[in-house]
This record gives C-alpha cells, sequence and structure tokens, in this order.
C-alpha cells in the first residue's frame, strides 16, 4: 500500500488546503468491514483487487482534493460501489459491460474511475469516460496503487488519468 502513509498525510492537514488557488478539502470515512467486502465480491460475481480491498478496510469512502461540487474525487464506500454501479448498469443497459466495478468518481465531470477484471483476476485502472460506451473506456494504469499513486504525486490534477 504505497499510498496509505500519503493518505495519512493528507487527512492529517486537517481538512483543507490550497491548491492552483482553489480551497480542496479531503475527508474520509473508517474502514469496511470482511462482511461489506464479502457483499461486494457477491454481488459484482468478481473477485476485487487485494490491494483495493486493503484501501477499503483502510477507507470505507474517501474524498481527495474536493473543491466545492466542481472538482475532486469521490472514492465511493462499500454501499455507494453497488448504488452506483447499479445505477450505470442500469443506465447503458445492453452496452454494459460486466467485467467493470466503478470505484470512484470525478467529481463534477460525469465520469468515472473503474476496474475492468479479466477472467483470469488479472486488471486495469480505466477512465470511464461518461459519453463513450464502457466498452471502449480506455485503461489508464495496471493497478490500483499506481493509479492513485500517481493521483496524489499530481495533487489530483487532470492530466494524470492520460498515460
Amino acid at each position: 500500500m504505497i499510498y496509505k502513509n500519503k493518505l495519512t498525510e493528507l487527512l492529517e492537514q486537517k481538512a483543507k488546503t490550497s491548491n492552483e488557488g482553489l480551497e480542496v478539502a479531503f475527508s474520509s470515512k473508517g474502514g469496511a468491514s470482511a462482511q461489506d467486502i464479502m457483499l461486494l465480491n457477491e454481488y459484482f460475481n468478481l473477485k476485487l483487487p487485494d490491494e483495493y480491498i486493503s484501501f477499503l478496510l483502510a477507507y470505507n469512502g474517501l474524498e481527495l482534493y474536493k473543491h466545492e461540487d466542481v472538482g475532486g474525487f469521490l472514492f465511493f464506500c462499500t454501499g455507494n460501489l453497488i448504488e452506483e454501479n447499479g445505477s450505470l448498469k442500469k443506465e447503458y443497459g445492453l452496452y454494459w459491460d460486466n467485467s467493470i466495478i466503478l470505484f470512484c468518481q470525478i467529481i463534477g465531470e460525469g465520469n468515472f474511475l473503474g476496474f475492468r477484471i479479466q477472467e483470469d483476476g488479472k486488471y486495469g485502472v480505466v477512465d470511464c469516460f461518461h459519453e463513450l460506451p464502457p466498452r471502449e473506456w480506455e485503461t489508464i494504469e495496471t493497478s490500483f496503487d499506481a493509479c492513485l499513486d500517481k493521483l496524489l504525486k499530481n495533487n489530483g490534477e487532470k492530466y494524470w488519468l492520460i498515460c
């Protein structure tokens, strides 16, 4: 968990800092339970990546670089994972890709970050650009840890998505 110390430092900065002249907030909830994780694996009928499970056990819901409701990243808590994925699955209908699990909303854009999980358990992090069908969403990173580490190194700036 490369990001654990970095996230802890950010969250200990007492909620608000400045990023390019904007006040941005950081907040988190306590960790998920083993029962929460089991329910997610059953609901999605896919095994969540181990590093993401470790993240959920530490942070069951997290906001990074949030500027009002127009910017930042909202990492879903376990309950919201089911709700958000169900909602988008319904919206996309036949175009939905069942190998996708959304885990983060890019606030103010209507876009998400998600996993595309293969049958062999390997996965990639995908940029869920809402204007494209899910099968066309591009892989931007090969692991959750690498994705979150890049996000933290670049202070949440959008360009980190273009790998």
